[in-house]
């Protein structure tokens, strides 16, 4: 795998528990290079700071897409501004939890 898509907290603790959706609003970002149907990393920010790899899964969107969906950074202070989009990044079905 040569991508990484990055949860929000919530997002996170939620798959760590079980396999979820995974939609855009609950994406803080992504890297690497990636198409629909590709297997990618799934990672979360947790409260300290730190990224946990809690799953892998198949895009359902391709990098390019995704990044355009996703909110900038606000202009104070850097903070990530909120969507409240809904489009299906990663199929519950095709979420692999790295443990259980």
């Amino acid at each position: 795998m040569r991508a990484t898509i990055v949860l929000n907290h919530r997002a996170g603790r939620a798959l760590r528990r079980e396999s979820v959706e995974i939609r855009v609003r609950d994406v803080l970002w992504c890297s690497g290079d990636f198409a629909a149907g590709d297997p990618v990393y799934v990672t979360f920010c947790g409260v300290d700071g730190g990224q946990y790899a809690v799953a892998a899964g198949i895009a359902q969107l391709p990098q390019a897409q995704l990044r355009e969906r996703l909110p900038a950074l606000s202009a104070a202070g850097g903070a990530m501004l909120s969507t409240q989009d809904d489009t299906l990044v990663i199929a519950r079905e095709d979420v692999r939890l790295l443990w259980s």
